[in-house]
């Protein structure tokens, strides 16, 4: 969760009360493919389920950019130290990754609100298992941290390639 309002048990019986702030905005994207229809049997190479399932495993399998906004830092450097652990944030070999890995549970709090996300969540084609369909989408649940919105248009406009709108 990226909201605040609860008990979080931290461990070594520490208890935080996030609050919620800056979080990352919704982007629901419907990527859309056209190919050629066809019968299952007969060899197609402009296949929509090919391309938008293509489409789909690259966004899906994206590792975003770490960017972290100064509500984030601010969070993660407190809880840092909370948990006894100095988080030196503007060193340049500083590592996020690290230090959410010896953060425990903590990490949970902040963990999804260090970079933006795109993953797929439905697909949807054909009505029948010997027919190509002409059309295929995928829906994808994407989240852009603040400020991150023309990064997530960019690289997803990358990411779907030229077959997928």
């Amino acid at each position: 969760s990226e909201s605040g309002a609860f008990t979080f048990h931290a461990g070594h019986g520490l208890s935080l009360y996030p609050i919620g702030a800056g979080e990352r905005g919704t982007a629901w994207l419907k990527l859309t493919a056209q190919g050629r229809a066809g019968h299952g049997s007969k060899v197609n190479r402009d296949n929509a389920v090919t391309a938008v399932a293509a489409a789909a495993a690259r966004i899906g399998e994206y590792e975003w950019p770490i960017r972290l906004t100064p509500t984030v830092r601010s969070a993660i450097t407190e809880i840092a130290a909370l948990h006894g652990i100095t988080a030196d944030l503007d060193d340049p070999g500083f590592d996020v990754a690290q230090l959410l890995a010896k953060l425990g549970p903590a990490a949970t709090l902040v963990q999804n609100t260090i970079r933006n996300s795109s993953n797929p969540t439905m697909l949807d084609a054909g009505y029948k298992v010997n027919v190509i369909p002409g059309h295929a989408t995928a829906l994808i649940d994407g989240r852009t941290v603040p400020g991150g919105d023309e990064e997530f248009r960019e690289t997803l406009d990358r990411l779907t390639g030229p077959l997928v709108s």
